[in-house]
């Protein structure tokens, strides 16, 4: 009889466990700042005719939850499943029409890439999420010259107030103004800065964004007659790899420094005819920003590594008759790679570029991430760059994957418009 009932009580525990409900995501803002969460926060906009949709790409099939949040509080939420393909797009439209604004996104790994990508009838652009607050930022690469337009959003998705000084560099020097010395950014709000209106006719312009208290995720907006473009700000550091489409146009490296010494600096230059090491020096004043056209050197797309002796942040800047890039560099090359909105738009092409620094070939695969997953599989010599050509436009993302570190940027084009974004790299991968 004793063995009946214990095959009973385990039957009935088995069922309780089935009906248990898993436990609730948590509510967005309660996650500290000082933990390494699995979160991301995003630039969304709704509205000037533009509108934002989300790409996921994950390690895993899970659960999440992303929140659009203005003025202090959530103005809409929904949960997500990645899949059996690790990935996920959503409208930010059918969650909340916000304007600009921004939006937690609480993933199911901590090894997920979520990517914005903003499309208007005439302009394209997109964004890696960041998922880490830093303490000091650069966010460089803007310009507010006649017809440009250069603002600067800071998120702040967490449940205590920030506060930020600011910093701004031109090719002027450090610009004085009242209105960017002290930034307060509520809780759970967005603030954005109009630096066209505060400092117009610069060519060149750095924000050293240093958080004082709680906890901002920094991004860029430039938008100029043709395109927008958004890109994030970045800790500085001393080592820095950038991928550089070729093609018509003009390609500039920005490189800031937030040190008050001067800071020395090389460029590498992975080219048609492999790596030339210490192509350019040069000096970076204090606090000061410098700018390298690529175009000068060869038309055919390029890699580079800047290394300096000091902490810098590095920018890659693609000027067309057809549209406008910005993004930040990496500071990682990595065996894995996440591309979340990658190859998301339609009529458009997407390409992959993938820069091998190391000194053994790697053996590359591109995966597409769909419902239904297609990949592709090819050599990238040692210290040399390649470029991919995405097959298909109906993918949430892409993920790379190479027996060696490689570092991995995309470029979408569309006929008026165009988005470059660095990948994200797994670093435990």
């Amino acid at each position: 009889m004793t063995r009946y009932l214990m095959l009973a009580l385990i039957g009935l525990l088995a069922v309780a466990a089935a009906l248990t409900p898993q436990p609730p995501l948590p509510v967005p803002g309660d996650i500290a700042a000082s933990d390494p969460p699995a979160v991301a926060v995003c630039a969304v906009e709704e509205g000037r005719g533009r509108t934002t949709s989300l790409g996921i790409v994950s390690v895993v099939n899970g659960r999440g939850r992303f929140t659009a949040f203005a003025g202090g509080r959530p103005t809409g939420s929904t949960i997500f499943e990645t899949g059996s393909s690790g990935s996920t797009s959503i409208p930010v439209v059918d969650i909340s029409a916000v304007g600009i604004a921004a939006g937690l996104a609480e993933l199911p790994d901590i090894d997920t890439g979520v990517g914005s990508v903003v499309v208007g009838e005439e302009t394209l652009s997109a964004n890696t999420c960041a998922s880490t607050p830093a303490r000091q930022t650069i966010l460089g690469g803007g310009s507010t010259l006649s017809g440009e337009s250069l603002e600067l959003q800071l998120m702040n998705p967490y449940a205590g107030e920030a506060v930020v000084e600011l910093t701004v560099v031109s090719e002027v020097g450090i610009e004085s103004s009242d209105t960017l010395a002290t930034v307060i950014i509520p809780s759970r709000s967005s603030i954005v800065l109009d630096l066209a209106e505060i400092l117009p006719g610069r060519a060149t312009l750095s924000v050293i964004i240093d958080t004082i208290r709680g906890s901002v995720i920094p991004v860029g907006r430039f938008a100029n007659d043709i395109d927008t473009a958004i890109w994030s700000a970045t800790p500085p550091q001393q080592d820095w790899f950038l991928v550089s489409p070729g093609g018509e146009g003009r390609r500039s490296v920005i490189v800031s420094t937030s040190s008050p010494a001067d800071v020395n600096y090389q460029i590498d230059v992975y080219g048609p005819d492999g790596l030339v090491e210490a192509m350019i020096e040069g000096v970076i004043p204090g606090r000061g920003i410098i700018s390298v056209d690529l175009s000068t050197l060869t038309d055919q797309q390029v890699a580079i590594r800047v290394i300096s002796t000091g902490p810098v942040a590095s920018f890659l800047r693609l000027d067309r008759d057809s549209g406008v890039g910005l993004t930040s560099g990496s500071t990682s090359p990595s065996t894995k790679w996440l591309m979340p909105g990658a190859a998301s738009v339609g009529e458009s092409t997407t390409l992959v570029y993938i820069l091998n620094p190391d000194i053994e070939d790697a053996t590359v695969t591109v995966s597409e991430r769909r419902s239904a997953t297609t990949a592709e599989q090819f050599p990238v010599p040692a210290d040399s760059l390649i470029v991919y050509e995405v097959s298909e436009i109906s993918a949430d993302g892409l993920a790379i994957e190479s027996d060696v570190p490689i570092v991995a940027t995309w470029l979408t084009i569309r006929e008026s418009s165009l988005a470059l974004a660095t990948g994200v790299p797994v670093l435990d991968g």
